[in-house]
């Protein structure tokens, strides 16, 4: 379906679509997609300092997309290309810029264009432990520029939208909620025959908890790990996602509790099998600290899996009255509701039934067009 527009020119900060695997690339990819697929009567225009191989042609078949990267000399300063030249090439080209990362060109309030940008969560403000102090400086920094000079602030949860009251100061007339959708690979229920090929292929248990997502500090694996002594023997634990040193943590901890047999760590998976490995997991299991959105737990839900979550921040949002909840370390609690869930399996039943509900409410068609709602403001 296309929905009628007048035609604008947008482009979009497209580094994370061309080189990011997970969260902001899997929001970059999947908002660019639903603009060019609802309005196809827009321009748009991908910019990116690089291509990773793996996404490089991934627009090729879509004619209203266009991507530019760094020219001559400024092929050997791709960075400073993004953050500081990008607003005078874009000046030349656009109606209207979205940073879909948090971020926007330095100097792009000089030159007319309107601009909006997306802000994701402000961990780095929340929780700074989880980063490098140089790192944790830059995200701010960006992140104050943005908020600033953005004629539009788009958060992907009401937690962000707080957060940026709260904590920036941003002036609260000038931010929208437009939440994200997940991939379209999601929406299709897997076979019974790719469910066995996914389990053959990367040797799931027959029964398990998964957790899918960097494992990282701030994703706090280590919960559900604890939960596990609690659980029937066969049950086990399945974490999908890159690994950090955290990770050595866990394994350490999984072997100081005598779980190492019940711990399975995937690192590579392929992202086109994840809806079959969510199929496959008896229980999606997410005990975030912080989350801006927390697109694993819609992914679970439209996979027909049950769902625990932590109850902080943007989480309850999502999951709404699908899931149960748990404090970030209460891995008692998350223990018994797994058990319930195992031992009943009426609750497991409506879980479902509730998940796939709550998942409608993130469509692909709704959130094109709050998006778009957002864009007819600036025209």
């Amino acid at each position: 379906m296309t929905l009628a527009t007048n035609m604008l020119t947008i482009g979009f900060d497209a580094k994370r679509a061309f080189n990011n695997n997970a969260g902001l690339g899997n929001y970059s990819r999947a908002m660019i997609r639903l603009l060019s697929k609802f309005y196809s009567d827009n321009r748009y225009i991908l910019y990116t300092p690089k291509m990773c191989e793996n996404f490089a042609h991934q627009f090729d078949d879509i004619d209203n997309i266009t991507v530019k990267s760094p020219e001559s000399g400024w092929k050997w300063a791709r960075s400073l290309w993004r953050s500081y030249h990008l607003s005078k090439i874009a000046q030349k080209e656009v109606d209207i810029y979205h940073g879909l990362s948090h971020e926007l060109p330095f100097g792009v309030e000089k030159t007319g264009i309107k601009k909006i940008v997306t802000m994701h969560d402000l961990i780095a403000w929340r929780h700074p432990e989880f980063f490098k102090p140089i790192d944790r400086k830059i995200y701010q920094k960006k992140q104050v520029y943005a908020c600033k000079t953005a004629d539009i602030v788009i958060a992907i949860s009401e937690q962000t939208k707080q957060d940026l009251i709260e904590i920036l100061r941003a002036n609260p007339q000038k931010i929208r909620v437009v939440y994200q959708p997940c991939s379209p690979i999601f929406y299709e229920r897997s076979s019974e025959a790719k469910k066995k090929a996914c389990a053959e292929k990367y040797r799931l248990p027959e029964r398990f908890i998964l957790s899918i997502g960097t494992i990282e500090a701030r994703k706090n694996l280590m919960t559900t790990l604890r939960a596990l002594p609690a659980l029937p023997e066969e049950i086990c634990l399945v974490a999908v996602g890159r690994k950090t040193k955290y990770a050595d943590v866990v394994v350490e901890e999984a072997k100081r509790l005598h779980l190492s047999d019940r711990l399975l760590m995937i690192d590579n998976g392929d992202f086109s099998d994840f809806p079959a490995i969510y199929a496959n997991a008896t229980v999606f299991v997410y005990p975030s600290f912080y989350e801006g959105f927390g697109i694993p737990v819609l992914e679970a839900m439209n996979c027909g899996v049950p769902v625990v979550a932590s109850n902080v921040a943007s989480l309850p949002e999502v999951g709404g009255d699908a899931a149960l909840y748990i404090s970030p370390e209460d891995y008692e609690t998350l223990g018994n509701h797994i058990n319930a869930i195992l031992d009943d399996e009426l609750l497991r039943d409506e879980m479902i039934r509730k998940g796939r509900l709550q998942a409608e409410k993130f469509s692909e068609e709704k959130i094109a067009g709050d998006l778009w709602a957002v864009y007819r403001e600036l025209k």
